[in-house]
């Protein structure tokens, strides 16, 4: 099978890389590595992410775009463990502790940053079908409460002013949960589940509900009723299931968090397919109360973040 050759972009990349961990690479064996299977996989990720429109692009990846190879790594900080707190708060991409802490020195606004999100959704969720349902009101409701506690000395933790998403299996009082199904297209849960109000009394911003395959049944996007969840790396490509939109929405930075479930693999693998972090904790470490499970014995809740830290 032929590929295309291998840029000069990632070739400067790999000389970098190799300088900076002190290994000698000369110009013969960068040759004899272009012409083997070595680099063809970094090359097409490469040409996906010139092919990503700029602000869809996570912060950590810009290098990518400008032909500097490490120039935003070098300019924040970045360090071999990923550390990235160096990052800016107000870039939809940013992880979700730097986002946090710069809440809590009031640095950024958790209005601004629901708004901002809330925009990002408006603009990109037609084409990614990441949300069943966008929480406006109740967003700019719970950031404005959020900003006023912190304001008044009352900080909650990581989580309060933070936007957030939710899959759609988990009861919100008052507010529609269909597990993407028709069936209960129309079920107005009573009272929340428990991770939900976990988040709501940890101050959490929920912007939305994601969409999911019915059920929770598949290991892919495809949802008959409301249609399958775009990856936004390559709209052609599929997101993974059954915690699409979850993932969907924290990939595009529709979200900085956002929470899945997982019996198989559910947040598993869109965080595999859309290149961010996804954890399917211990058993029973967050409660199926008010979740929608497809076995009750299986079923994990989870997180799915930007990066590994976040995830714990």
């Amino acid at each position: 099978m032929a590929h295309e050759p291998i840029g000069e972009g990632v070739l400067a990349r790999l000389r970098a890389n190799a300088a900076a961990a002190g290994i000698a690479l000369g110009e013969d064996d960068l040759a004899r590595m272009a012409a083997g299977p070595f680099l063809h996989n970094v090359e097409a990720f490469a040409r996906l992410v010139e092919r990503t429109p700029p602000d869809m692009v996570p912060d950590q990846l810009k290098d990518w775009t400008n032909g500097g190879p490490g120039a935003r790594g070098e300019e924040r900080g970045a360090t071999r463990d990923g550390a990235d707190d160096g990052a800016d708060p107000t870039d939809p991409f940013a992880p979700l502790h730097v986002v946090a802490a710069a809440i809590e020195r009031r640095e950024v606004s958790p209005r601004a940053l629901t708004e901002l999100m809330l925009a990002r959704i408006e603009a990109h969720d037609p084409a990614l079908n990441a949300f069943q349902l966008v929480l406006r009101d109740e967003a700019l409701a719970a950031a404005g409460e959020a900003e006023r506690e912190i304001a008044g000395g009352r900080y909650r933790g990581p989580f309060h002013g933070v936007p957030v998403a939710v899959k759609d299996l988990l009861a919100m009082r008052g507010t529609p949960t269909t597990a993407g199904s028709k069936i209960l297209a129309d079920w107005m849960p009573g009272e929340d589940a428990e991770a939900v109000r976990r988040l709501r009394e940890a101050g959490a911003v929920i912007v939305g509900k994601t969409r999911m395959s019915e059920f929770a049944y598949s290991p892919g996007s495809n949802n008959a009723h409301y249609g399958p969840t775009r990856n936004p790396w390559n709209p052609e490509r599929d997101t993974g299931g059954s915690s699409s939109g979850s993932g969907a929405a924290v990939a595009a930075g529709l979200a900085y968090a956002a929470l899945g479930s997982d019996t198989g693999g559910s947040i598993r693998m869109p965080a595999a397919l859309c290149g961010i972090v996804g954890l399917k904790p211990t058993f029973g470490l967050l409660s199926l109360a008010g979740a929608v499970t497809l076995s009750w014995s299986l079923d994990h809740l989870g997180p799915l973040t930007r990066t590994v830290r976040d995830a714990a």
